[in-house]
């Protein structure tokens, strides 16, 4: 019988925990835990196989498509016959980690994506990865074979053990294992063009044939294909004058190359140029798709077929009719028909034919072959002798049956005719009446004519010809041999309206050369009816100027033979860039009462003129009304012309200023009326263009030129004005304004604007002239400051030095120098300093006295000098501040102290002398000395005074001490003190100084004989003192300190300054 199961004790759970790690500790896996049958340790081995495939891999060439990549797990294992349990096999077969790539090195592609993670795939499994690829534009269609290489990690061995009921730990040993394998894709044909080649014949203005040669360059056939070509430009045209054309084709195999033919044409505006033209090629592809391909190309017309002229022959006469032959060579590549020929003369004194054109044809012309073409040409009498524009259009088809047209212009110049003398020979016609007017008509030429006829025509409704109202009447001669003379007799009346003057009469020879030309001549003849003149235009003066207003004066004589009452004399014209008396009138009247017979009467009008008047002379109708001695109304018009003069001028002469930049000054104009019209009232306005510049502002006091007075204007005025006056022509008038130019401004000229107003002499108003003119600016005015030099200390005044340059081009007068300083401890007590003028380039030196406050610290100040002058016009100017540094030095003591006499012995009293020096750079005046003492010293006279010290000089001063009976032999201090005058009148009291009194015994010559004893204990104490001598000699050797120091100085006979008076006392050596 087998042991019964017993229970698992605790001792045992952890006896098997131990093992289970140690073995995970030695394993080469990782451990896990399973269920299945059996409890002994078992291994099983698999190896993992990816096989890669691409189903559906279809791209097209030049286009990006996706390649997917399908990987399947068929795993292979070795189990020795044993059954595991399911994970285990599971993780013998799986692929972990898996990383997928796809080369295209055989393939024309690119592969866009890189390395893909496929995380695992088990056994049987499978998983998809997508790559992104670009096709090569000119791939072959075809099938290509792709690389897929794979690696991932595996556990090529497996090993459990059971670990409980069903339960088992794993150990693996794991590797890393690369595959490769292929895919194949497909790349499928495709359709593909590019034109090739493209020739044509347009021309420029003309039409012509394109050749398109178009190359499936792709590797697929395509069916019901067409090309189209269309323009992008409106000079060139495809097909009919449209902007496209295409064409049929059908179908188009790979590689085959199909040409294709379209008509175009440019527009006469078209230039040598490349225009753009798109080709398009739409087609139905292999899957019944819709597809088009396109293009852009480039035309460059052709030159225009030129038909140059060869030869020129005509016998057109002036006024006649004639011929003209033109030889022209076809310049055309090809034989050209349907030819028109077709001439038209821009000028209608010419005419081609019966009308403005005539047209020969030709049926084909050759290329390099000239052919003639002749043309009847006829020229009117208003022909002269210049050259005359003909046009030849030239319209054909080519050999492509396009039709083109070229323009060829030439000139002919009409010749000088064989001409007809015709004359008025003789006339009684009357005024109100009729009468026979004789012709004179002579054939001038060298041949005879034929076929002639004469038509006279009156052109005045008082004037009639041949029958009563007719105006024209015609007469037959048949031929007139070369120099034959006839004379034509015409009936001619005038009406009662008919007045004493010239009537004209045109005169119409119309004749057949021997040419056969028909040709005509057409002559005006005038012709004056019986002598009724009732008034004489003795003179007609004006001055008229164009664009303005003037006078027209009139002198007439009666010479009706009667005196004559009520007359009225009308001026009038019917030209718009005229009026008579007020503006848009076009006459205007004056009258006289009574006029005598013989006697002259003057008439003077007011006539205007527009802008629109020109150089020339304009008709004026001079119409008389009046009464006659029978008290009947009669009427008379007289003829006038009147040439308007020139237009009002004003000339700038010249312009003087000195206005700099920055500043403000005088501008001098000086003008010039040019005529014709004397000015008056006239008004000169100033009107700057440029914010730089202004005029009119900154006056101050009113400018007077010549008589004229400019009132100073507004400040910040936009213009200014001066009233001028009389201005007679030829006569200069100056006029000064003020102008000025902004700190902005640079040196060149700003334009100014100039407007005149005025009047004429009789007070009309004109219109307004204007003139501009450029004003340039001088330099702005500049002044540098240098060798600047001071003796300025604190506490005191002193002289500030410094040299000023006009660094200008031009002189300044009344030149100020104003310096000043920020600081409240500086007082300028001469802030200006004046140099009067200064020449362009020199210097000048300008002085301050300063004073620096005892406030002040040493150390350089920043002055600020600024320059004021006048210019040239004595007008003030400033500049801004220039900054100068000075040095200001420390505060120093007012005097020099020295005693002079300072020895005393005890008990005595005299003269102490003390000389002071004062140190100041100015006078100092009222100078009072005081003593101050402590005992053993004392005063019974204490003060000095000096009247005056100049810098530098010096005063001794006596005052009184005395020295106590029992003061010791040694160095005291006094202290004096002073008040006194600076050189502008202030009051200053000194600091205190100290000077030494040296207090000295006196010998004698024996003692008392009480004293001896007081000798012994003296002479001891000299022992003494000779010791401590000694001593003191040995201190004096180092240098002194102390108190020591102060009564070394002292006995040196020097005094010292304090804050206040002390007696300093020093033991001497024998106490």
């Amino acid at each position: 019988m087998g042991a019964p199961d017993r229970p698992v004790s605790s001792q045992q759970i952890v006896a098997l925990a131990v093992v289970l790690v140690v073995t995970s500790a030695m394993s080469t896996g990782p451990l896990g835990v399973g269920t299945a049958e059996g409890a002994s340790a078992t291994t099983i081995e698999g190896t993992p196989h990816l096989n890669a495939s691409a189903p559906d891999a279809r791209l097209d060439p030049g286009a990006t498509g996706t390649v997917t990549v399908t990987l399947t797990n068929d795993a292979t294992y070795d189990d020795n016959g044993t059954t595991h349990p399911p994970e285990a096999r599971e993780r013998a077969g799986e692929a972990r980690s898996v990383s997928v790539a796809l080369d295209d090195e055989s393939a024309p592609l690119t592969v866009e994506t890189g390395n893909r993670s496929a995380g695992t795939i088990a056994d049987g499994e499978t998983a998809t990865q997508a790559f992104d690829v670009v096709v090569d534009e000119d791939a072959p269609a075809g099938t290509y074979d792709l690389t897929v290489e794979t690696e991932y990690r595996h556990a090529e061995r497996v090993t459990y053990e059971s670990v409980a009921d069903g339960e088992y730990a794993y150990n693996e040993s794991v590797v890393t294992r690369t595959e490769t394998d292929t895919v194949t894709v497909e790349i499928e044909p495709q359709a593909q063009f590019a034109v090739t080649n493209l020739t044509h014949d347009v021309p420029l203005g003309g039409e012509g044939t394109v050749a398109l040669s178009v190359t499936n360059v792709g590797s697929a056939n395509v069916s019901e294909a067409t090309v189209s070509l269309a323009s992008g430009d409106a000079d060139l045209s495809v097909g009919s004058g449209g902007a496209s054309s295409s064409a049929n084709v059908g179908s188009w195999a790979a590689n085959e190359t199909k040409t294709l033919t379209y008509r175009a044409s440019t527009a006469d505006s078209a230039v040598q140029r490349e225009y753009p033209l798109d080709a398009t090629v739409e087609y139905t592809d292999g899957d019944g798709a819709r597809q088009s391909d396109g293009e852009q190309i480039g035309l460059e017309p052709i030159d225009r077929t030129e038909f140059p002229v060869v030869a020129l022959d005509h016998d057109v006469p002036r006024g006649g009719e004639g011929t003209l032959t033109v030889s022209l060579t076809n310049g055309a590549p090809t034989t050209i028909t349907e030819v028109g020929v077709t001439a038209s003369a821009p000028d209608s004194t010419v005419t081609i034919g019966d009308s403005p054109q005539g047209t020969t044809a030709v049926a084909a012309w050759a290329p390099n072959e000239t052919r003639e073409f002749t043309f009847r040409v006829q020229t009117d009498g208003g022909a002269v002798e210049r050259p005359y524009p003909v046009e030849l259009g030239i319209e054909y088809t080519d050999r492509d049956d396009n039709a083109n047209s070229v323009t060829e212009v030439l000139a002919f110049t009409p010749a000088d005719p064989e001409r007809f003398a015709i004359d008025l020979a003789d006339h009684d016609v009357p005024e109100a009446g009729a009468g026979t007017a004789t012709l004179s008509l002579e054939n001038q030429r060298s041949t005879g004519v034929s076929d002639v006829s004469v038509r006279v025509t009156a052109d005045d409704g008082a004037v009639s010809v041949g029958g009563d109202g007719s105006t024209a009447a015609s007469s037959a001669l048949g031929s007139l041999t070369g120099g034959e003379r006839e004379s034509v007799p015409v009936r001619v009346a005038t009406s009662a309206d008919a007045i004493d003057r010239d009537y004209p009469l045109t005169v119409e020879v119309r004749y057949t050369d021997a040419d056969n030309d028909v040709n005509t001549q057409t002559e005006t003849l005038q012709f004056g009816p019986g002598d009724r003149e009732q008034f004489a235009i003795e003179s007609i003066d004006h001055d008229v100027p164009r664009d303005g207003i003037g006078t027209v004066t009139v002198v007439a004589e009666n010479t009706a033979g009667e005196d004559l009452d009520d007359v009225t004399v009308t001026l009038s014209t019917a030209e718009s860039a005229f009026f008579v008396g007020a503006e848009g009138s076009r006459s205007g009247a004056a009258s006289a009462a009574e006029w005598e017979e013989s006697a002259t009467r003057r008439f003077t009008y007011r006539v205007g003129t527009s802008g629109a008047a020109v150089d020339r002379e304009y008709p004026f109708d001079i119409s008389f009304e009046y009464t006659d001695a029978e008290n009947s109304a009669g009427t008379y018009t007289a003829d006038a012309a009147i040439r308007p003069q020139s237009d009002p001028r004003f000339v700038v002469e010249s312009v003087d200023h000195d206005v700099a930049i920055g500043s403000t000054g005088r501008v001098q104009l000086t003008l010039r009326n040019d005529g014709p019209v004397d000015a008056s009232e006239a008004i000169l306005t100033a009107s700057a263009e440029s914010d730089a510049m202004f005029v009119g502002t900154g006056g101050s006091e009113p400018v007077e030129v010549q008589g004229v007075s400019l009132d100073p204007p507004e400040q910040g005025s936009p213009t200014a004005q001066a009233y001028v006056g009389d201005w007679p022509v030829g006569e200069n008038r100056t006029v000064t304004l003020r102008a000025g130019f902004g700190e902005s401004a640079i040196v060149r000229n700003y334009v100014t604007s100039l407007s005149i107003d005025y009047e004429n002499a009789r007070g009309d108003a004109m219109p307004q002239r204007t003139r501009s003119v450029g004003i340039r600016p001088l330099p702005a005015q500049q002044f540098a400051y240098d060798r600047v030099e001071s003796d300025l200390h604190v506490g005191e005044e002193g002289t500030l030095v410094a040299n000023v340059t006009n660094r200008a081009n031009r002189t300044v007068d009344g030149l100020v120098v104003t310096a000043a300083s920020q600081d409240q401890n500086v007082n300028f007590y001469n802030a200006r300093s004046t140099v009067g003028e200064l020449a362009a380039g020199e210097s000048a030196t300008v002085r301050y006295r300063v004073g620096i406050t005892a406030e002040a610290e040493r150390g350089t100040r920043v002055f600020e000098l600024s320059a004021r002058y006048r210019g040239s016009r004595d007008d003030r100017h400033e500049t801004d501040a220039r900054d100068l540094l000075v040095d200001v030095g420390a505060e120093r003591d007012a005097f020099d102290v020295a005693v002079a006499n300072g020895s005393f012995a005890p008990g005595e009293s005299g003269p102490f002398a003390v000389t002071i020096t004062n140190r100041r750079n100015e006078t100092l005046s009222n100078v009072q000395a005081k003593l101050f003492t402590d005992d053993p010293l004392g005063s019974g006279d204490d003060s000095a005074f000096v009247t005056e010290l100049a810098p530098g000089e010096s005063a001794t001063l006596r005052l009184d001490l005395s020295v106590a009976s029992g003061a010791s032999a040694k160095t005291y201090a006094a202290s004096m003190d002073f008040r006194f005058d600076d050189s502008r009148g202030d009051s200053e009291l000194s600091d205190t100084y100290r000077v030494p009194v040296r207090v000295e015994r006196e010998s004698s010559g024996g003692l008392p004989l009480w004293l001896v004893p007081m000798g012994l204990l003296g002479g001891a104490s000299v022992v003494g003192w000779h010791m401590g001598r000694d001593r003191l000699t040995s201190l004096v050797d180092r240098p002194p300190t102390g108190a020591e120091s102060a009564d070394t100085s002292a006995s040196a006979g020097t005094a010292e300054s304090t804050d206040a008076p002390e007696s300093a006392e020093t033991p001497d050596d024998t106490e």
